[in-house]
């Protein structure tokens, strides 16, 4: 047995295993085959028979199983490219979400990397560019290209978001209403804060950074809307583009504790939804001539998806002010707020007895009926107390009732964190 070098290989270690001998004239017609055998007299040469092989501590010769042996063995799905036009949309929307060059019909969204998140985004894509809606259970009994595309058929067109008329009071979608709910019970809080950091090497043209900034929310009207009441119903209140205050402060750090402190304070910001825009900045100079620049969002108005096309409009709005120019943006077609006009289309309301929402409020309140207030398990540690608020519940309402008549006071939208 012998290594890549016609080296000898130890006992138990594979090699390749050849035989030793005089080769015949046939035999030096398929030179190929031999090598010089180092080990033997003049002439002879050494034949590699293409087996891998090992030598046990007993003295017996043990063939090991070719790899190419093994694989075929194994029932391997070759790749099977789409068949027609709906599998071809749906294996390019799995490749998308995955970011692999390109996905076989066969092949399972879970097998190449595919997880719950990955599934609910894919969801989305499909929900939008084929104007059907999946239900995520139904993802997971089929996970293929191939199985999913005819469980498409027949299923009920989705209404696409787009952009119409909107009532005087704009409503809130269910997510800010949780949000906006927690926000009302507990007051201000850094809670639900969405920070980030960026380190820039080079000192930026600061102008152009608090320009750019204020482009992306000139842009998107979730950045500059406020949450107000009217009647006990919360509403959205978006601010006028022309007249919306961007709140950005720049601020110089001689040390790096000063500049982990000052980063600090935007992080755990309150922000009164009442009266400010979501969105904090802070342009953070310091002496070895870089820059921090930290961006808060209240998850009322961003979440982890949101960041990525948030700090590409930002890069392409800087780019843009560097040059002296405004950022040369398609106008956005639709924005939250048209969402969450679909979303009441969709679902519909609670006094609907034939709604969605009307459903699925049904079977939860079927599912969560005289379950006990607190779960009777073993605990560690004793209960911690609950947390103050600044509101009491009202069932009646489903609203909280403030237990002052204002738990804040108005604050300009354009002062920075102090």
């Amino acid at each position: 047995m012998l290594d890549g070098e016609l080296q000898l290989v130890p006992i138990g270690v594979v090699g390749d295993l050849y035989v030793s001998g005089v080769p015949s004239d046939q035999d030096r017609s398929a030179a190929e085959h031999f090598e010089t055998n180092p080990y033997g007299p003049p002439g002879s040469g050494l034949y590699r028979a293409g087996q891998p092989a090992r030598w046990t501590r007993d003295g017996r010769l043990e063939l090991v199983q070719r790899i190419d042996e093994k694989a075929a063995e194994q029932v391997v799905p070759e790749y099977r490219k789409p068949r027609d036009v709906q599998q071809e949309v749906l294996a390019g929307l799995f490749a998308e979400v995955l970011n692999v060059t390109r996905v076989g019909i066969d092949d399972s969204f879970f097998g190449l990397g595919g997880h719950s998140l990955l599934a609910t985004w894919l969801l989305s894509r499909i929900r939008t560019v084929l104007g059907v809606e999946v239900p995520i259970r139904l993802f997971f009994e089929y996970p293929t290209v191939a199985q999913l595309a005819p469980q498409l058929d027949g299923r009920p067109v989705q209404i696409p978001v787009v952009a119409g008329p909107r009532p005087e009071r704009l409503p809130l979608s269910f997510a800010q209403r949780r949000l906006w709910f927690l926000h009302r019970f507990e007051g201000p809080s850094a809670t639900y804060n969405v920070p980030m950091r960026l380190r820039l090497r080079t000192q930026p043209d600061t102008e152009a950074l608090v320009s750019a900034i204020g482009d992306v929310v000139r842009r998107h009207e979730s950045l500059r809307t406020v949450f107000t009441e009217i009647d006990g119903t919360p509403v959205q209140h978006i601010l006028p583009a022309e007249t919306v205050d961007i709140p950005v402060g720049v601020e110089q750090a001689t040390t790096p504790a000063q500049l982990e402190t000052l980063v600090d304070q935007v992080a755990r910001y309150e922000f009164d939804l009442h009266t400010q825009i979501p969105i904090r900045a802070r342009i953070i100079n310091t002496d070895d001539h870089q820059c921090t620049l930290i961006l808060v969002v209240h998850h009322i108005a961003a979440d982890g998806w949101s960041l990525v096309p948030l700090m590409r409009d930002l890069s392409d709005a800087y780019a843009a002010r560097c040059d002296g120019n405004e950022p040369n943006w398609q106008p956005l077609t639709v924005q939250y707020a048209d969402y969450t006009l679909w979303q009441r289309e969709i679902l519909g309301t609670e006094n609907d007895p034939d709604s969605v929402l009307s459903h699925q409020f049904d079977y939860w309140r079927n599912e969560l009926a005289n379950l006990p207030e607190q779960t009777p398990l073993p605990f560690d540690r004793p209960r911690p107390p609950p947390p103050p608020t600044t509101a009491t519940y009202n069932p009646s309402t489903s609203n909280p009732t403030p237990a002052t008549p204002s738990n804040t006071s108005p604050t300009n939208t354009a002062s920075p964190p102090q």
